[in-house]
């Protein structure tokens, strides 16, 4: 599949956290098909992805014009639109629910 065959089924975000993962995960197997190529066809590729965010997601790029490559921006996204509870407050909460079952 040509890269803008595979662009066209990419998904849009629209800064809804529910369809960030998912997003993200359709934007990396995209990003590792087809980056490894050409400069130009590298910014084709980022423009696409970028071509993908709408509303929220969209003025995300307008407050942030300094980031330059996917791994920025997925970061970003995550930063801006992810669930905000960190891995080790799960791990925190997962080990006081089982101390407790256990009692």
């Amino acid at each position: 599949m040509d890269v803008q065959a595979f662009a066209r089924l990419l998904p849009i975000f629209n800064g809804n956290p529910d369809h960030l993962e998912h997003f993200i995960t359709s934007i990396d197997e995209f990003h590792l098909e087809f980056f490894k190529t050409s400069e130009i066809q590298k910014k084709y590729v980022f423009f696409t992805i970028k071509s993908k965010l709408t509303d929220k997601a969209h003025n995300l790029l307008y407050c942030r014009p300094d980031i330059p490559k996917w791994e920025d921006l997925k970061n970003a996204l995550r930063q801006k639109f992810g669930d905000p509870i960190s891995f080790l407050v799960l791990l925190h909460e997962l080990n006081y629910f089982n101390k407790n079952k256990n009692e």
